[in-house]
């Protein structure tokens, strides 16, 4: 749903007396060379919608990064242990989402809403590399049958509702080998609304 503003006029009514602008002044009018509407909290812009109302910024939009912890192949797992950093690969955690659930690192959804989930693997015959959402699988994930390959590279992608605090980690089953070195096996979680 898009919020249309017009080219004048974009004002945010705080209680019933003052109407305050991107600039924190207050009036019932604005300049032609104000554009977008943006709400901030001392300096810092937390949201902005464009003049057709579609959101451009959201400050901190949930988004992490982990890697398994592990170099080398390993098996069943429950959880994965996983880590913000592996080598020299950077550390993504906006608005400090990890958090920790059976003694490893895990997503933890700070408001309600619409998560996009990723993984990547590269595992090794018979392997599954699943989702938990608070302990328990959520989804079966990647499965790699014996095919006459060492390993091979996996990535799927999911979309699924999460309430605020509910936790996500991956884990491996089925006796397969699950890699880890410099981020071979990685799990993004993001919010999309």
């Amino acid at each position: 749903m898009a919020i249309n503003f017009s080219n004048s006029n974009r004002w945010i009514r705080a209680g019933s007396a003052n109407n305050f602008y991107q600039n924190g002044a207050t009036s019932r009018s604005t300049s032609t060379s104000t554009q977008n509407l943006g709400f901030y909290d001392g300096s810092t812009e937390h949201i902005r919608f464009d003049d057709y109302g579609i959101v451009t910024n959201v400050f901190g939009t949930p988004a992490t990064v982990m890697r398994k912890t592990q170099a080398g192949s390993t098996s069943n797992q429950n959880p994965m242990p996983m880590t913000l950093t592996h080598g020299s690969l950077p550390t993504i955690d906006v608005r400090s989402n990890t958090g920790t659930r059976a003694g490893q690192l895990c997503f933890t959804a700070p408001v309600t809403g619409a998560y996009r989930m990723s993984v990547s693997t590269l595992q090794g015959p018979n392997s599954m590399v699943s989702l938990l959402v608070n302990g328990t699988q959520w989804w079966s994930g990647t499965h790699v049958v014996g095919l006459g390959l060492s390993y091979l590279t996996l990535a799927s992608e999911y979309i699924r509702t999460l309430s605020a605090g509910d936790q996500v980690q991956c884990f491996s089953h089925n006796g397969g080998n699950v890699w880890g070195d410099n981020g071979w096996t990685t799990l993004t979680v993001s919010f999309i609304g």
